[in-house]
């Protein structure tokens, strides 16, 4: 017996860059995309954080990103992120410096997709 399988369209991803700052907050209503930051320095061992507008967030939405670092002089700290405040429409976007050493000013790209 053969199976049917559903194939869903494809995602077309938006991007955005920051206006400002790097905890100024960004506005993208796409599924997925890619957020630019403005160029910023994490201190050692703190965070960052900005929030993420988007229509397709509900408060029991799945939100998945990852953080990858532009710049071509990054060499210390320990970017990594993490979302909190989860609500309809938005959730807070934390970039954490895990490291004793501070980031240096760079720009921080974070794919996402809401599920």
């Amino acid at each position: 017996m053969a199976t049917s399988l559903t194939v869903p369209p494809i995602l077309v991803a938006e991007t955005v860059t920051q206006a400002t700052n790097i905890t100024t907050a960004v506005t993208s209503n796409a599924k997925a995309g890619v957020i630019t930051t403005q160029t910023g320095d994490v201190g050692a061992n703190q965070n960052v954080t900005f929030q993420f507008n988007n229509s397709y967030i509900a408060a029991d939405s799945v939100v998945l990103a990852c953080l990858r670092v532009t710049s071509a002089t990054f060499g210390t700290g320990n970017p990594c992120i993490q979302m909190n405040g989860q609500g309809a429409g938005q959730v807070n976007i934390v970039i954490q410096n895990a490291d004793n050493q501070a980031t240096g000013a760079n720009t921080f790209e974070i794919s996402y997709i809401v599920l």
